[in-house]
């Protein structure tokens, strides 16, 4: 199985953080990133919202999910639905809802077993242990990523998968994977990127407070359930604890040996039923029987423990495939199953499914499982997926760079050096001219402040030489001097012709009350002295 490896770096800081004894804090998941409106539709599951309210949620989102790869695998393996991962893709392309084609299937939707747990509002903080028995060092680094390891009072340690968390429904051998026909039996090919170790190893035990637990073994097995046949119908059921397979004996339960039509006592609500002809498909838990259908089908049907050992391989026949080709029409050929070494990231084919050894831990691990009991009675799993935090928009500054850069001898730089450039200071001269000079005080390169914008040297306009004169004061000019020259006298008997306008201003008189203007100096002949005319009287000739 491959894991990411932002998983194995969490898992090393919890494994040097572990210590031996009562703890209260709990061991820390490596925390998983993904958008806030993924982590989003994680905590309505995770409340124990149905899948129609998480895909309404997601058809109304207003921002992206931003999944990824990883991100689809961990939303997956943490047991959140297909559709509602299907929807978040197709939300971020742009596929409306209403063109995704609900599934068709032909039986009642899968009921929850067990309700989902509520803590009590005043228990106790969570106890820690690390008496782990020898099995539990084998799958603990491998699952811890994936669910909670307690210590459940009257059974021992076990994990459960955080997907008993987020689908109140789930049970193993049911949801995510599919039965698949191999040259060893019928095989449990499991969707999950964890489901290599609790479907072929160790035995599942449904609690009636928390829910399916696993409790880990070393014996490996196609998948250990116990077969119920009848009619068009099959069904099966998780092995409980305590059922042993011992090759060359068969089972035995509680340490003495049973036959093939033992029950072991499991009732009939921990039975998934299908019918044949949806036996070989995917999706169970859509096509299982409904809880009363099973009730009335258990007592007619007869119980298959047919287990064998071929080469120290366990054999799990299970339902004759001969039942399943009647039915289904479909012809049905045995695959390979190989075997895969621990830590390996081989996948199932078409072809070949694998078979995965579990391998001691290189150096002993410090581990670390959560005490349920009647004081702490509700399992708490640790929240490993966090939303990303959204980058916040950040103003570019200018770092100060020394006019000596240094140079290491054979290392490359890491950015650029800048060669000193020209500085200049500003002077102000007594002078009447001002011009800048320079000086090499002030370097170019200092930092601006983040209120004004930073300009390129290029661009700083050159200073402009301007001379400065003392100022002279203003002088109105005199009025140029007019000379006056005294006209000659006229001869009276000398006819001179006038023109138009030399006529009429001769005829226009100033008015009585206002003297005429600038009359200017009278000769002795126009005086009326001279002539000894009297004012009112005609000049007499």
């Amino acid at each position: 199985m491959k894991l990411r490896v932002k998983v194995w770096g969490g898992m090393a800081v919890l494994m040097a953080g572990l210590v031996t004894g009562y703890a209260q804090d709990p061991p820390a998941a490596a925390p998983v990133t993904v958008s806030p409106a993924a982590a989003a539709v994680v905590s309505m599951a995770e409340s124990g919202s149905t899948e129609d309210v998480q895909l309404a949620y997601v058809q109304a989102s207003q921002s992206p999910f931003n999944l990824s790869a990883d991100d689809v695998i961990y939303l997956r393996d943490v047991g959140l639905s297909s559709a509602v991962i299907t929807a978040m893709l197709n939300h971020d392309k742009g596929v409306p809802m209403a063109a995704q084609p609900p599934p068709q299937y032909n039986a009642a939707p899968p009921v929850a077993d067990v309700p989902p747990p509520v803590a009590a509002v005043d228990s106790a903080p969570p106890a820690y242990v690390s008496d782990a028995p020898a099995d539990v060092s084998y799958f603990y680094n491998s699952l811890q990523p994936y669910g909670a390891w307690v210590n459940l009072d009257g059974y021992g340690w076990c994990w459960q998968p955080r997907t008993v968390v987020l689908n109140h429904g789930w049970r193993p051998y049911c949801d995510g994977g599919h039965w698949v026909y191999t040259d060893g039996g019928w095989f449990w090919q499991s969707d999950y990127s964890w489901g290599w170790a609790p479907f072929h190893y160790g035995r599942w035990v449904m609690h009636p407070r928390n829910g399916w637990c696993w409790f880990p073994d070393r014996t490996w097995g196609p998948a250990w359930v116990v077969w119920r046949s009848g009619g068009d119908n099959c069904g099966w059921a998780p092995l409980p604890l305590h059922a042993d397979f011992v090759v060359g004996s068969g089972f035995r339960f509680n340490g003495v040996s049973v036959g093939v039509g033992f029950d072991f006592g499991l009732r009939a609500d921990l039975f998934t039923f299908v019918g044949l002809r949806d036996f070989d498909g995917r999706e169970l838990a859509h096509r299982r029987l409904a809880p009363t259908e099973v009730n009335r089908f258990y007592s007619k049907t007869t119980v298959i423990n047919n287990y064998t050992v071929n080469n120290k391989v366990i054999i799990n026949h299970g339902i004759p495939v001969e039942r399943v080709t009647a039915v289904t029409h479909k012809e049905i050929r045995p695959i390979t199953i190989r075997t895969a070494p621990a830590n390996s990231n081989v996948r199932a084919s078409a072809t070949t499914v694998y078979r995965r050894e579990v391998q001691a831990p290189a150096r002993p691990i410090q581990v670390q499982a959560q005490k349920v009991d009647d004081r702490h009675p509700v399992i708490q799993h640790t929240p490993v997926i966090a939303p990303s935090r959204v980058p916040a928009r950040t103003v570019p500054t200018q770092t100060y760079t020394p006019n000596r850069p240094t140079k290491e001898v054979g290392a490359a730089p890491a950015r650029p050096i800048v060669e000193p450039g020209p500085t200049r200071t500003q002077t102000y001269p007594t002078t009447t001219t001002h011009k800048p000079e320079v000086s090499p005080t002030i370097p170019l390169q200092r930092p601006a402040p983040l209120n004004e914008p930073i300009v390129h040297p290029a661009q700083i306009p050159k200073p402009v030489e301007r001379s400065f004169s003392p100022p002279v004061s203003y002088q109105k000019p005199a009025a140029p001097l007019q000379s006056y020259t005294v006209p000659k006298p006229e001869n009276p008997h000398v006819y001179n012709p006038k023109s138009y306008d030399q006529a009429s201003s001769a005829h226009s008189l100033p008015p009585l009350n206002q003297p005429a203007a600038n009359p200017g100096p009278q000769s002795p002949a126009q005086s009326p002295k001279a002539s000894g005319n009297q004012p009112g009287q005609r000049p007499q000739h």
